[in-house]
């Protein structure tokens, strides 16, 4: 969940430049290389039912068809930033908004924001292919339209919950392997590399497991490398805790997390190239990062 492009309302196809195709080439042989055991089978599993390839970026037209047809969801092409309020109203429609630009070449290791191959390769495998993944979205976005985020204290926990979790989160495996579920590590060498080092580098992150409390007192971190990772111990946790912020949102006087100017500044790239029409709509503060 990052910083998001203005949406419309129907998903519209575009041509893709030959650099654009030979920068999606060079990303999805890469990452589906380092992915190699380091993400979820089902990650594997929604690539082939969603038909992605390393031959070019897909029409989200016939994308978001085919992904109507698998789950419900459907996607909504994106430029500029969204609203908080917007993205989460969309996840309650089980509709995804998805960028329409491509990163440039020199940024396929690390990239500060969201672009196509973020959010097409990062989230829509899971998306695909792991129900508790799509279902944990939607009442996310269920639960925000009911407490009509916008000024309360919803909006900054559950974009915490979204970040440590669908953006950035790790997963231990059915075989004790520790995996990657985010789609900010599913979409940058860099930071998967990071994320997953091992204990004795001296630049190791911090690796937790999976709290509610703690994902609730950890601020979004923005344009850099976050300096935790929370690691759930399986798929059904994402609905406990997703149940466990509810219930503490139901609590009267509960304390909502501080949010700093820091934590919510966004930048949007310059001048991306836009591949579909689209209607501005209001500008999303709080969410960011690849």
């Amino acid at each position: 969940m990052h910083t998001r492009p203005a949406t419309s309302n129907a998903v519209a196809s575009s041509p893709y430049t030959a650099e654009e195709c030979l920068t999606w080439r060079i990303l999805f042989d890469r990452q589906t290389a380092l992915l190699y055991r380091r993400a979820p089978a089902a990650f594997f599993e929604g690539l082939r039912a969603l038909g992605l390839s390393k031959e070019a970026p897909p029409d989200l037209r016939v994308l978001s068809e085919r992904l109507q047809s698998l789950t419900g969801w459907s996607l909504v092409p994106a430029r500029g930033r969204i609203s908080d309020e917007t993205y989460l109203e969309m996840l309650a429609d089980r509709k995804l908004p998805v960028a329409t630009w491509l990163r440039a070449r020199r940024d396929t290791e690390f990239l500060p924001g969201p672009d196509l191959f973020h959010d097409v390769f990062g989230h829509l495998p899971l998306l695909a292919a792991e129900p508790t993944y799509a279902a944990f979205l939607a009442q996310v976005g269920q639960l925000a339209r009911q407490q009509h985020v916008l000024g309360s204290r919803a909006a900054p926990w559950l974009t915490r919950l979204l970040w440590h979790t669908t953006e950035f989160g790790l997963l231990t495996g059915a075989d004790g392997r520790r995996v990657v579920i985010g789609a900010g590590l599913l979409s940058s060498a860099a930071e998967l590399h990071f994320a997953l080092a091992p204990d004795a580098e001296e630049l190791t992150p911090r690796r937790l497991g999976f709290s509610v409390p703690d994902i609730l007192a950890s601020p979004v971190v923005r344009a850099e490398f976050q300096p935790k990772y929370f690691e759930l111990s399986g798929w059904e946790q994402l609905l406990s805790g997703f149940a466990e912020v509810a219930t503490r949102l139901s609590a009267p006087g509960s304390p909502a997390p501080v949010v700093s100017a820091a934590t919510v500044t966004a930048t949007a790239p310059a001048a991306a190239p836009v591949t579909a029409s689209i209607a501005a709509v209001p500008v999303r503060p709080a969410l960011v990062a690849a």
